[in-house]
């Protein structure tokens, strides 16, 4: 399967929305001046829903696609492991390192910050294990920076979506049963408990996606665009959907609108969406602490333009802490030496 320029384009309009709503939060001119601003920006934290929905979607894609065309479709599941954790880890675990060392000299000079844009009371051993490990479920640990939770979740459902794609690949019938039930369970509120159960449906709808994708949306992208925005802005009027079920939902649906609509591609595929897609994981480790400074920086300046600081100073650094933490393992000769040291014995799995 071919990259797909706009799947980039996605994450950048993703992350971007995900850094606005956070600089909303952040911004107390914003509060007391613009509420309606506020309540608007703050729908960005859908952002993650569509990160979710893009993670299935993307994993699935070339399995999906040589399925599709009748092609054989062994999942190679060492080379995923492989792929996934020079991928994901490194960059993490720089991250992980910067923010810990920001928290204690922020604690030693006793500054006080948000503890979800930075962590500054639990940088102990167990805590900074527990988040290395993606073991920290928020009830034993709290993450060093708040967008770290959805890190957490997404990691351990990589040992997940490769058997939900044998399943799909196998009995699609049994697999849209699993997804229809876990919805169901979600809309009842049944998963509430586990946040790992409550986002697994929308890895699982990326895979669906993946599917579509494979076939003709052309002209059926309008439906889908349509039922984005009604479930979209479902998710706002009913409060107990907002986080998960209808913005997921909506996530599912924009995607596929996106892949049948040629105006929709043409706009995600301008080069300030394609930038902050390629460095959208960097960004979103680094972007609360990141804005902080920034809105500290010009705390002194008029609220919009302390915002407007406050997120550039966010999208740069993020861009700046991709070109050295994680574009090496995404391209060049240490990507390459790495996955030819994991992959010298490399099984496969039907």
């Amino acid at each position: 399967m071919e990259r797909i320029d706009y799947i980039d384009g996605l994450r950048g309009l993703a992350v971007l929305a995900v850094v606005l709503f956070h600089g909303a939060l952040l911004s107390e001119g914003m509060h007391k001046d613009a509420p309606l601003l506020v309540n608007v920006l703050y729908q960005g934290g859908h952002g993650v829903d569509l990160f979710f929905v893009l993670s299935g979607f993307c994993l699935a894609g070339p399995t999906i696609a040589r399925m599709t065309a009748g092609e054989p479709h062994r999942f190679d599941l060492h080379a995923y492991s492989a792929r996934r954790f020079i991928r994901i880890v490194p960059p993490f675990y720089a991250a992980v390192a910067l923010l810990a060392l920001l928290a204690i000299t922020l604690s030693s000079a006793r500054m006080t910050i948000h503890p979800s844009i930075l962590n500054l009371a639990d940088i102990t051993t167990p805590a900074i294990l527990a988040q290395l490990t993606f073991v920290c479920d928020l009830t034993r640990c709290s993450p060093l920076t708040g967008p770290f939770w959805s890190m957490f979740i997404e990691f351990r459902w990589y040992f997940i979506l490769p058997l939900a794609l044998i399943l799909f690949t196998t009995s699609t019938n049994l697999f849209y049963a699993l997804l229809a039930a876990l919805l169901t369970a979600n809309a009842v509120h049944l998963t509430s408990s586990s946040l790992d159960l409550t986002y697994l449906p929308l890895f699982l709808l990326g895979i669906v996606g993946a599917k579509l994708a494979a076939g003709s949306l052309n002209r059926s992208w309008p439906w889908w665009f349509l039922g984005s925005c009604a479930l979209f802005i479902g998710s706002i009027i009913d409060g107990r959907m907002q986080e998960n079920l209808a913005a997921g939902l909506a996530a599912f649906c924009f995607v596929n609108a996106t892949g049948g609509s040629t105006l929709l591609r043409r706009v995600l595929v301008l080069r300030p969406f394609l930038s902050l897609g390629t460095a959208s994981y960097s960004i979103y480790l680094v972007h609360g602490p990141l804005l902080w400074i920034g809105g500290k920086t010009a705390a002194f300046l008029p609220w919009p333009i302390a915002y407007t600081v406050s997120v550039a100073t966010a999208l740069l650094g993020g861009a700046a802490f991709w070109y050295v933490a994680e574009r090496p393992f995404t391209r060049g000769n240490l990507r390459a030496a790495l996955l030819g040291l994991m992959l010298r014995r490399a099984p496969t799995v039907a």
